[in-house]
């Protein structure tokens, strides 16, 4: 009976993913141009409006910018605060959803 009940489990785990899945789907992120030089355009929508968060973090996990957007609308264009002023480098852009969702992205300031 263990196999049945394993197979269940993972069954019900599937479902529960699958749901999360479309729930997160609706949120999106595009980020262009990247590699970036000085400015920085980050597109977002959101499965719920509310406010997003963006933190950008170097390598070594160093917390180096942090900006808020408004995505009461559902979706918006934004433009990265002092995004010439970030380390040349490889960069971590985290984003946090209004339903809590985080999004991971990686970008190169040149």
């Amino acid at each position: 009976g263990k196999m049945t009940a394993a197979q269940q489990q993972s069954g019900e785990s599937a479902v529960v993913s699958n749901s999360d899945a479309t729930a997160q789907s609706a949120n999106e992120v595009q980020i262009w141009p990247n590699p970036y030089k000085r400015q920085l355009q980050i597109f977002l929508k959101s499965s719920q409006p509310g406010m997003a968060e963006l933190r950008i973090w170097t390598v070594s996990g160093v917390l180096l910018h942090r900006q808020v957007f408004d995505l009461s609308v559902g979706s918006g264009l934004f433009e990265l605060d002092k995004a010439a002023s970030l380390p040349p480098q490889l960069l971590f852009a985290e984003i946090r959803f209004a339903n809590g969702e985080r999004r991971m992205l990686k970008i190169v300031h040149e």
